[in-house]
Formats: C-alpha cells, sequence, structure tokens
C-alpha cells in the first residue's frame, strides 16, 4: 500500500488528498485478500492529526512464497494458496495475484479455479515487486476403468520360454491404465510387465490387475523337455524274509531327469511272495524273484527267500523275518511275563507289529529292548491285566490304540522323542493315575485318553501344538489340567464329560473352542478366556452347571457365539456366575443366549474390570435373565443412556479402589440436577458418571518416645504427595521408617504418594559399643567375632580350637561365661572385653574333618572320668576301647555320632546321657560294658547297631526311640538283668541273637509292623511269661504265649506258659522254638504239627512229661537235649528219623520206645541217658549212628527184632555208604546192651543190608 506524505497546509488543500488518498487505496487493493487494507485507510486518517516528523519509517517486503509450488487439479476444481511475505513486520504487504494462462487457471484473491485442461502459473507479486509462482496443472475429469482383457486366455511353455501377454484396459480414454502382474505360483511362472518366463513343470494363473481391483488372468501351463530313462536299479539284489515278513525295495530310474519314473512291480511267483509299489510281503515258503519295469522296458530284479515262520526256542512269541531285521508278530501260551530280545539269531530286533499282543489277558509285565523302532497299531490293546510297560527312547509316534483298553495300566511316561501319540493310545485305562508327557511331544491325537477315569491331573509341555478330538474326554476324575503355551485350539469334545475339572485358564494364544468342547464338566467353577477367540463351537460349556465365574478377555465381537448354545444352563446348579468383562474385551453376539430361555447360563452379576473406558448397549434382561448386579470402575465415564431404563431391581454398583462414586449427570460437565439410569427420560444419548477421589489416613508412630519426635500425619486425597518427617534426639540414631516390620526408608524426610491408608513407625537405635575378643595361649586357636555393635543387638563370637590344646571357654574380667566355642550375648549399655583360654591337650586325640571335630582315641586310658570339650561333634571308633577304670564320662550336645566299638569293654562305666542330637550309634559300641545298668537312647537314632550292647549285664532297662527302625544283630544279647524291653511301633526288623540269653526278660510285645524276626533272636530268654504280637502285624501273630509266623505255620518262640494251638494253624515247632525254657513242666504238641525242629526243647531242664500227637513226622537234632527231668516220651508212629543228639542228657528218661516206621537213629541220640534200661529197635531201623547209646549207665537190654546181619564200623564213610565195617551178632541183648552202652573203638556206628 502506497503511503500519502502531507504536511501543515490548510484544510482544504488537505481534504482534497485526502480523498485523492482513497480513490488510490481502493484501486490498489482490488484482488488482494488481506486483512490490512481496511487497517490501511484508518492509517492514513489517524496520520493526518500527527505532525510530520513523528511518521513511522517504511519497512520495506524482502521476499514472499507459496505453501505450494506445484498443484494438479481437474477441471470445475478450487484450490487455495497462501502467500507469506517477509519479513513479518513488513509496512505493506499487499499482493497482486496473476495467471499465466488465464483459459487454464485463474486467481481471485489467492484462490486459483481450474477453468480448463493445460499447464498455467499462478504469480504473487508484492508492491515492490518481489514474486512467487505455483504451476498448475489441469486435467480432464477421471474415466474410471470399467475392464481389462488379455490377448491370451492361456500359454503352454517348456521350462525357459517366455512369452509377452498383452493387457487392454477398457475404455480406452481410461484415466488410469495403470496394471499391475502378478502370478500364483512363482516357482512354476513369473511374470514381469507382461514377460512370463516358464521355471518349472506345473501350472500358474498369471493375473493382470488394473488401480481399481479390475482383474484379467491366463492359465500357464509348464512342462519339461522329454528325457528317456536309460536303465533301473534296486536297492537290494537279495532278500530274506519268514512267511507273514515284508520289506521295501527301492527303485532309482537313471538319468535323474528322466521325464517319466514310473515302474511297475511284478512277482515271479505269487504264492511265496507279493510286491506292490516296493512293498514285498512273504506269503509261502520258497524263492522268488521280484522284477521291476520302467515305462520303456527297463528291468531290474531282487531275489527274494521266504522261510518259516520263526517261533524261537525257549521264547513264547512269533518274530517275523524283514530282511535285516526281525519283527514281533505275536504271543503263545499264556506267561505273564514277556522279555523281547535287543538281538536273535545276529539280527537286530526292531519292531512289535500291529496286534502282536493284543487281548493278551494274562500279559502283566513286558521289558522292551531299547533298539525296538515302532510299536504298531493296537499292538497291546486289551491286554487288560498289563500293569508296567516302559516304552524306549528308540520309537518316535504311539500308533493307534497300542494301549487302548489295558486297564491295569496305571503309570506311563511318554518320554520327549515320541512326537505323536495316536488316536485312542490309552483310551479305556481305567486304573491310569500317573501321566507324564515330556516335552518333546507335538501332537496329542483325537481320544488318546478316552475314559482314563483315573486321571487326577495332566500336565501339557509346551511342544504339544495339537490335541485331537475327544483327546480326555470322559476323564472322569480330572481335577487340573496345564495347556501348552503353543496350544491354539481346544478341539471337538476334548474335555467332555471331565465330570471333576475344578477351573481352566484358556492362555492368550487360545483363539478356538470346539463344539461341546468342556460340555458336561458338571464341577468346572472357575473359567479364564485370555485370548482373543475367532471361534466358539456349539455347547462349548453345556451343562457346566457349578459355573460360578468367568474372566472373558478376548476382544474379538460380532457374531461370534450366537445361538451356539456355548455356555447353555451354565451355572444353573449353583448360585450363579460372576462374569469379568476385561479392559477393551467385546462380548460376541449372542455368546450367552441359546434358543430357550430356560437354559440360559445363570450370571448374575457382571463386573467391568479397571480400564475399561465406556460401556456401551447391550440387553440386559433378554441375554441375562437372572442378572442381580453390574460392577461398573472409575474408567467408565458414561454409558449408553437407556442401557439400564426399566432394570428397578437390577443394582448398579459404582466400584473404584481410588475414587467414591457420586452420582449419574446427562451432560459430561456434571451440570443441574443428578438422573437415576433405571428411569432417566431425556433427551441425552450417553449418562456421565461423577467420581471424586477417595482420602486416607496416614498416622505416624515411634518405637522410642524418648528418640525423638515424628510430624506430617493426617488425612489426605488419594495421589496426593506428602512428606513426613522423623527429628532424631541426642544419643539416639534414626534407622529409618518402617510399616510392620517391612522397611520404607531410610530418609528422616520422607516423601511418597498415598494410595491407602498407611501406619509408619519411626524407629531409631542407640549408640553403639565396642566388644574386643582375645585368647590367652596366641598357638591354642583362633577367635572371632569382636567389632562395634549398636545398643540391644545380639553378638556371637567364635573360638577355633587346634588339635594340641582344649578350650576351657570365654572368660570375662577373670569369670568364665561358658565352656562352648560360641558365645551369644545382647549388647548392653558398655563395651565388652572377652578373653577365650585354653590349655594344653594331655587328654584326647582328636581328628579335624572340616568342620567336625572328632575324639579318635585318649592319651591315658587308666582315668576314671572324662569331660568332653562342647566343640567335639562325633565320638570315633574304639575312642575310648578298652578304658576299664572308666565309671564316667560328659558327652555334650554337639555330638552327632558315636562310632564303632567307642565304649567297647569299659567295665567299669554304670552309666552315660547319650544326647539328643545323637543319630547313630555304632557297632559295639557299648559292648561289654558290664557295669552300665541303664541307658537312653535319644529320638533322632533310627538303627541300633550290631553288638551296640552285646553283654551288658548290669542293664536293667533301656530305652529304644520311637524313630529306630531295625534292631541290629546281637544288640542286646547277654544283657542278663534286662527285665523289659519296649520295642517301638516304628521296628520293622529285629536281628539275629538280638536279645538272645536275656535270663531276665519276662515279657515281650511285637509291634504291628514287624516283618522280620532274625534267628535266635529271643532264644535263651528263660525268665520269658509272656509273649505277644500287635494287632494287623501282617507277617506273625501270637496265640497263648506263642510266636508264630502266620504264613509258613512255624511256632518261632514260646515259653512256660505257652500253649501250642489245637487249630492247624502251627504245623511245625522251630529250632530253638523252646531253647533253655528252664521252667517249662509239660506241653502238648497237637495233631496239626508235623516237626520239630533243632534244639526246639534243648536245655528244657524242668521239663518232666511232652504229648506228641500222631501227626509229627520228623524230630530235629538235639530236639529234647539236657531235658534232664523228662521221664518218658512218645514217638508217634509216623517219625522215620530221631536227629543227632535228640535225647543226648535225658538222664531221667527210662523208657522210650522207637516206633516202628523209623529207620534211623542219629548220632549221640540218646547219649548219657543214664536212667534207660531196657531199649528195643524195630525192624525198620537200618542204621545206629555214633555213640547214639554211650553212656546208659544203666541200659541192661537192647533187643533187635530183626537179628539178620548187621554191621559195625569206626569209618562214617562206611557207615553212610553201608559197605565195609564188621559184621556183629546182636541176638543176645544183655551183650548188645554191654555194647552199646560202652561203645569201644570198635563199635560207633551200626547199619544193616
Amino acid at each position: 500500500m502506497k503511503r500519502v506524505l502531507f504536511g501543515n497546509r490548510v484544510i482544504a488543500m488537505l481534504l482534497c488528498l485526502v480523498m485523492l488518498s482513497g480513490v488510490i487505496l481502493t484501486s490498489c487493493n482490488k484482488g488482494s485478500d488481506t486483512p490490512a487494507e481496511t487497517s490501511g485507510k484508518a492509517t492514513v486518517t489517524d496520520a493526518a492529526f500527527k505532525p510530520e516528523e513523528t511518521r513511522t519509517p517504511e519497512i520495506a517486503a524482502e521476499t514472499v512464497s507459496f505453501d505450494q509450488t506445484a498443484v494438479t487439479m481437474t477441471v470445475g476444481d478450487t484450490v487455495a494458496l497462501v502467500a507469506t511475505v517477509l519479513p513479518s513486520n513488513t509496512t505493506d504487504k499487499s499482493i497482486t495475484y496473476s495467471s499465466s494462462n488465464p483459459a487454464v487457471a485463474v486467481a481471485v484473491n489467492g484462490t486459483v479455479t481450474a477453468a480448463g485442461v493445460g499447464t498455467a502459473v499462478i504469480i504473487a507479486t508484492t508492491s515492490n515487486g518481489k514474486t512467487a509462482i505455483c504451476t498448475v496443472t489441469v486435467t480432464s475429469s477421471t474415466v474410471a476403468v470399467s475392464g481389462i482383457s488379455l490377448d491370451k486366455p492361456a500359454l503352454s511353455l517348456v521350462v525357459g520360454d517366455t512369452e509377452v501377454l498383452t493387457a487392454a484396459v477398457m475404455p480406452a480414454d481410461a484415466t488410469d491404465k495403470t496394471v499391475t502382474w502378478t502370478s500364483s505360483d512363482t516357482a512354476v511362472a513369473t511374470v514381469e510387465n507382461g514377460i512370463v518366463t516358464a521355471k518349472k513343470a506345473g501350472t500358474a494363473v498369471v493375473i493382470a490387475t488394473t488401480s481399481n481391483g479390475k482383474t484379467a488372468s491366463c492359465t500357464v501351463t509348464v512342462s519339461v523337455p522329454t528325457v528317456d530313462d536309460t536303465g533301473v536299479t534296486l536297492n537290494k539284489t537279495e532278500l530274506s524274509l519268514s512267511v507273514g515278513g515284508s520289506a521295501t525295495l527301492t527303485a532309482t530310474v537313471t538319468p535323474a531327469n528322466a521325464t517319466v519314473k514310473t515302474v511297475t512291480w511284478r512277482s515271479s511267483d505269487a504264492l511265496v511272495i507279493t510286491v506292490k509299489n516296493g512293498v514285498v510281503t512273504a506269503v509261502g515258503v520258497g524263492t522268488a524273484t521280484v522284477t521291476v519295469t520302467t515305462s520303456n522296458g527297463k528291468t531290474a530284479t531282487c531275489t527274494v527267500t521266504v522261510k518259516e515262520k520263526v517261533i524261537p526256542s525257549g521264547l513264547n512269541f512269533a518274530l517275523t523275518l524283514n530282511d535285516s531285521f526281525y519283527i514281533v508278530t505275536g504271543y503263545y501260551g499264556n506267561a505273564t511275563e514277556y522279555t523281547i530280545p535287543a538281538i536273535y539269531d545276529g539280527l537286530r530286533v526292531i519292531g512289535i507289529q500291529s496286534n502282536a499282543f493284543r487281548n493278551n489277558t494274562n500279559l502283566k509285565k513286558i521289558t522292551i529292548p531299547s533298539n525296538i523302532e515302532v510299536i504298531g497299531a493296537s499292538a497291546f490293546a486289551g491286554c487288560t491285566a498289563l500293569a508296567e510297560i516302559v516304552i524306549p527312547e528308540s520309537v518316535t509316534k504311539i500308533e493307534e490304540s497300542t494301549f487302548s483298553d489295558c486297564t491295569s495300566l496305571k503309570e506311563i511316561r511318554i518320554h520327549g522323542k515320541i512326537k505323536t501319540v495316536g488316536s485312542n493310545a490309552f483310551a479305556g485305562c481305567i486304573a491310569l493315575t500317573d501321566l507324564t508327557i515330556e516335552n518333546g511331544v507335538t501332537e496329542i491325537g483325537a481320544f488318546a485318553f478316552d475314559r482314563c477315569t483315573g486321571l487326577v491331573s495332566v500336565e501339557l509341555p509346551d511342544s504339544v501344538t495339537l490335541v485331537g478330538n475327544g483327546a480326555f474326554r470322559h476323564a472322569e476324575a480330572l481335577e487340573t489340567v496345564k495347556l501348552s503355551k503353543n496350544m491354539t485350539a481346544i478341539n471337538n469334545i476334548t474335555f467332555q464329560y471331565c465330570e471333576s475339572l475344578k477351573s481352566v485358564s484358556l492362555h492368550s494364544g487360545i483363539t478356538q473352542i470346539g463344539n461341546s468342547a468342556f460340555s458336561f464338566c458338571y464341577g468346572l467353577e472357575k473359567l479364564e478366556i485370555l485370548g482373543n477367540l475367532t471361534d466358539i463351537g456349539n455347547s462349548a460349556f453345556y451343562h457346566c452347571e457349578k459355573l460360578n465365574e468367568i474372566f472373558y478377555a478376548s476382544k474379538i465381537g460380532g457374531d461370534l457365539g450366537k445361538t451356539h448354545y456355548t455356555f447353555c444352563r451354565a451355572g444353573l446348579g449353583g448360585t450363579g456366575i460372576r462374569l469379568t468383562i476385561a479392559a477393551g474385551a467385546v462380548l460376541p453376539e449372542g455368546l450367552f443366549e441359546p434358543f430357550e430361555e430356560a437354559n440360559r447360563p445363570k450370571i448374575t452379576e457382571i463386573v467391568f474390570e479397571d480400564g475399561t473406558e465406556q460401556v456401551e448397549y447391550f440387553a440386559i434382561y433378554s441375554n441375562f435373565t437372572y442378572l442381580k448386579k453390574i460392577t461398573i470402575p472409575h474408567s467408565v465415564k458414561s454409558i449408553p443412556s437407556g442401557m439400564l431404563k426399566g432394570c428397578a431391581d437390577l443394582t448398579l454398583a459404582m466400584e473404584d479402589e481410588h475414587y467414591t462414586f457420586l452420582a449419574w449427570y446427562d451432560n459430561s460437565a456434571f451440570a443441574g440436577d443428578a438422573v437415576n439410569p433405571t428411569d432417566y427420560a431425556g433427551e441425552a444419548e450417553r449418562l456421565y458418571a461423577e467420581w471424586k477421589l477417595k482420602q486416607f489416613t496416614i498416622i505416624l508412630n515411634r518405637d522410642n518416645s524418648d528418640a525423638g519426635e515424628v510430624a506430617g500425619g493426617g488425612i489426605y486425597d488419594y495421589g496426593e504427595t506428602v512428606t513426613i518427617k522423623a527429628t532424631t534426639k541426642e544419643r539416639y540414631t534414626f534407622i529409618g521408617w518402617y510399616t510392620g516390620d517391612n522397611f520404607i526408608s531410610d530418609k528422616a524426610d520422607y516423601s511418597f504418594e498415598v494410595t491407602q491408608n498407611m501406619t509408619l513407625t519411626a524407629r531409631w537405635r542407640q549408640n553403639e559399643y565396642n566388644v574386643s575378643v582375645g585368647k590367652n595361649l596366641s598357638e591354642a586357636g583362633s577367635v572371632s567375632g569382636g567389632g562395634t555393635y549398636p545398643y540391644h543387638s545380639e553378638v556371637t563370637v567364635k573360638a577355633e580350637t587346634n588339635i594340641t590344646h582344649i578350650f576351657l571357654g570365654w572368660y570375662e574380667n577373670g569369670t568364665r561365661l561358658t565352656t562352648s566355642l560360641e558365645y551369644t550375648f545382647t549388647i548392653e549399655m558398655s563395651d565388652r572385653n572377652l578373653e577365650a583360654r585354653w590349655k594344653e591337650n594331655d587328654v584326647f586325640i582328636f581328628k579335624i574333618n572340616g568342620s567336625s571335630c572328632v575324639i579318635s582315641g585318649v592319651k591315658d586310658k587308666s582315668a576314671t572320668e572324662y569331660i568332653i570339650p562342647d566343640y567335639v561333634t562325633e565320638i570315633g571308633n574304639s575312642a575310648f576301647y578298652g578304658c576299664s577304670s572308666l565309671k564316667s564320662i560328659t558327652i555334650p550336645n554337639g555330638v552327632t555320632s558315636i562310632g564303632d566299638s567307642a565304649f567297647f569293654g569299659c567295665s567299669s562305666l554304670t552309666s552315660i546321657t547319650i544326647p539328643d542330637g545323637v543319630t547313630s550309634i555304632g557297632a559295639s559300641a557299648f559292648c561289654f560294658c558290664s557295669s552300665l545298668t541303664s541307658i537312653t537312647i535319644p529320638g533322632g537314632v533310627t538303627s541300633i547297631g550290631h553288638y551296640a550292647f552285646y553283654f551288658c549285664s548290669s542293664l536293667t532297662s533301656i530305652t529304644i526311640p520311637g524313630g529306630v527302625t531295625s534292631i541290629g544283630y546281637s544288640a542286646f544279647s547277654g544283657c542278663s538283668s534286662l527285665t523289659s524291653i519296649t520295642i517301638p511301633d516304628g521296628v520293622t526288623s529285629v536281628g539275629d541273637y538280638a536279645f538272645w540269653c536275656c535270663s531276665s526278660l519276662t515279657s515281650i510285645t511285637i509291634p504291628g509292623g514287624v516283618t522280620s524276626i532274625g534267628d535266635y533272636a529271643f532264644s535263651d530268654c528263660s525268665g520269658l511269661t509272656s509273649i505277644v504280637v500287635a494287632e494287623g502285624n501282617k507277617v506273625y501273630h501270637s496265640f497263648k504265649n506263642c510266636l508264630i509266623e502266620t504264613q509258613c505255620k512255624t511256632l518261632i518262640l514260646g515259653c512256660r506258659n505257652s500253649e501250642i494251638p489245637p487249630d492247624g494253624s502251627v504245623t511245625s515247632i522251630g529250632n530253638d522254638a523252646f531253647r533253655n525254657c528252664s521252667s517249662l513242666k509239660s506241653i502238648t504238641i497237637p495233631d496239626g504239627v508235623t516237626s520239630i525242629g533243632d534244639d526246639a526243647f534243648c536245655g528244657c531242664s524242668g521239663l518232666t512229661s511232652i504229648t506228641i500227637q500222631n501227626g509229627v513226622t520228623s524230630i530235629g537234632n538235639s530236639a529234647f537235649y539236657r531235658c534232664s527231668s523228662l521221664k518218658s516220651i512218645t514217638i508217634p508212629n509216623g517219625v522215620t528219623s530221631i536227629g543227632d543228639s535228640a535225647f543226648l542228657g535225658c538222664s531221667s528218661l527210662t523208657s522210650i520206645t522207637i516206633p516202628d516206621g523209623a529207620t534211623s537213629i542219629g548220632n549221640l541220640a540218646f547219649y548219657d541217658c543214664s536212667g534207660l534200661t531196657s531199649i528195643t529197635i524195630p525192624d525198620s531201623v537200618t542204621s545206629i549212628g555214633y555213640v547214639a547209646f554211650f553212656g546208659c549207665s544203666r541200659l541192661t537190654s537192647i533187643t533187635f527184632e530183626d537179628t539178620s546181619t548187621w554191621y559195625t564200623t569206626t569209618n562214617e564213610a562206611d557207615w553212610t555208604n553201608k559197605s565195609g565195617g564188621t559184621v556183629v551178632d546182636v541176638s543176645d541183648p544183655t551183650k548188645n546192651a554191654t555194647t552199646f552202652r560202652n561203645s569201644g573203638s570198635n563199635y560207633w556206628y551200626w547199619y544193616k543190608l
């Protein structure tokens, strides 16, 4: 704008100039779009009243520019260009617009109008001549593409050929004729700008596509040049099979690029072998040839020899030879266990054929070698007794129905090298309770574990990607399932009828749920759907009637679940379902709406998770018949105004951890009156929730009111920052702020954001104190634990001892505080000066094992008392061996074990206290401690070693702890003063001779858990009057003071009060059963007993009579040895032999009748029976042992019923073999008595032929 200069002239001249300036200004401003025009006029008018010397200096334009330098337009379009003048404070910013070709484009005040097709330049010019330009290209109106065609609809090419396709876009004047070329299979044919190149044999479709999606196509068929075959070879020229076996031949046609590689197969004798696609199957014994022929007649052959099916000697199954290996094809007999060999006849056994053991109801266990690679379909199906099987690592697939209906199988491990578990693989394994599926398995087949009613838990490793239909159907005891992270779908009826399943979490990777996947899971209570579902099948959760909680996070809505009965009848058996909808989740249309209203799921509460921003309308009463409550968090700002209209009975819970709900409004400014969403009748489309922040209380406490002050507690809004302060008094140090025992901060001024009610406590401590530790002998050991410690803290000082010294204790100011290596105390308000003291070790021999200190011996065995230092942890083997003067010993609490023979022969030791920490007492530990009267064994000891208390003859009582499970060999042998013993319930075994010769023991009770009692365990316990076995013992029982081994019906221990049961529960009197029962007066052996064992009544010196019923057939060696009061005995007719020393020393025996059935009288049988006067040897006797009647001093007559030829010899071998010796005349009873009574050097052994 041109500024007019003027001065102090006459008014008329001034007015004329002003009018002239107005005309000029109006002319100059035509075409200008700047608002500065009006202000320019005002400036001129205002300037008329200013003196000339005060006018503002002019600032000229330096540049002008457009916001766009080029524009493309269509005829009739308009575009606004913006011009910018710089500098920004230019005095005159007026601009003139012009066009280089108004027929193409014109510009008015910066607005460009396209007038015709072509190009024009729009020019902006400032008042001082600065310019800017914008090139405008104008095109005609767009003509859309209506179609496209190719010059060839199909092409036939050979690999390597090219062909050009031409595309015609219609109409011809289409604005955009751009064409894009693609191939459906670039491996077969590629295309670029219409040029097609053939790559390999096959078919591809070349597609031409316009910019608006119109297409045309050409089918391209690519072939390869024909190459004739020149020959064919087989991978084998000879095969050996057995009937039923098979092998695969591979044919190779040459050259490798032959066009046709088809071959035909032929057998020279179909009665021997058949062949199909290279698979040779042996059908009969003999030899035949397989011929393979190419399409142009080239051949190759293989000679096949077929043998009978192998039935290996000693094995109970059949093997089939398949060329270089064997396959198990079947089983024979009724065996319960099978072992498949790894190698047979030099060849590997690599497979078990389909149905090989099918329906073998006797099979309980099978051992499969590690080189088995294949177990065929149904190989073990129906093996109802099979309880144990291990699948070797060489197997990579479990075939269809392999173990189906193995109803006794309890445990199975599917190792990680198995990739696939076939369909029905374990179906019907009703006893299966322990299932391990290892990482590496990728696929579980359909119905693989169907009807596995014993399964309680299943964990699918992350390697599993597919679980087939019905895989765990009818697993009625299944309670928990862990799904693989790499599963994307739960297939149809996968968990149908899993009635015990309580919760299911479908992780974020699960996108599909199949038909009836969880239907009839009556016990299902909790369901989490975390992934974005793309499909939910029909009746997926049908009849899940106890369902009470659903968490739904899928963000895909639509009609995903419409009318699919997905949750039909869910929750109807319980109190109702709480449906939680995650932030951002979208409920698919009809997901909870089956056709019939009565079958709708019982959803009683809907909770929108925090983070949900708005809730859109859904038909509350049409979809959710039972709904009683909806919970909406603070994150929800609004709801549709009609969403809850008419739902007067519905509880709308506005809940949030940090905010309090105030009211609903029909505007976001919360202006006017609050409204009720259930009866709102206004015009607003949405209702808005008003909330306010919750307030929380901060309470401050002090742990010590003398230590300081606190400030900053009070009531604050959620999220408000508060600073609390602690000031500390002299003599204290601030420790920090705590909530309970949880440390928060060590800053006295602590700032934090309020999110909850809090109680914080400031803690202080007093000043610290010094603890110094020293020692009286520098070479004796080391000390630690000194330092600076706070008031009332706990301090432990420690000493470590060299084996050359004995630790005396910790001292302070000359006073001993403890004899322990460690001393713990609490710091009070003073320093501590502690000293560790030692003396030279002149008593013990120590051995250090790491952190353990072991006494391995003593330097002076004549000592009467030892005090073992507190730091000793073990008493080693033979540590106090032979310390016969030792009377007392103090064992510290730190000792955990007492070694073998530790106190062996400590004959003066009268008592000992074993610390509670001891868990092991070694063999012979207290052997021959003959003065020891009592001992308590600590509760941690679990076994009592061999000879532990052997011949502790003064021991009157002992307490065996409840943790002991075994009593060792001769543990208490010879404890002749022991009057009673309590064997704990946990004991399972009592060793040989365990209580042998415990002559003062009057009663024993065998616990129910004892399963083994060793030989002679209670032998020679002559004082026993009571024997009891606890109820429930499965191995032993008692009857009237008889200890009986139940299964073998053997009486293994009796006493003077015993009565042998007549009910047949005892058939034999065991060895040593009544040995040395000197108080036993009489006993009756009932009919059911058939044998009397060795030493059964040996040493029963008070036994005067015994009745043996006719059922007894054998009397063992020494059976009645030294029964010195026994006056008569009747040996039953069924007895055929009288054992060695059977009646030796029965000095009161005056007569005995040897039964007619007896054939032998053993060595020393009646030795020293000094009261015996006569005896008759029946015809049946053919052998009389070594000095059988020697010492029978009153014997006057021995009558032989058979006086035929008898022999006597001093050679035992002659006697045994009945050869050699001297013939003896036995016709004179008196002479016979003299001969036998004296048993001279020529009359040791007797026999007759």
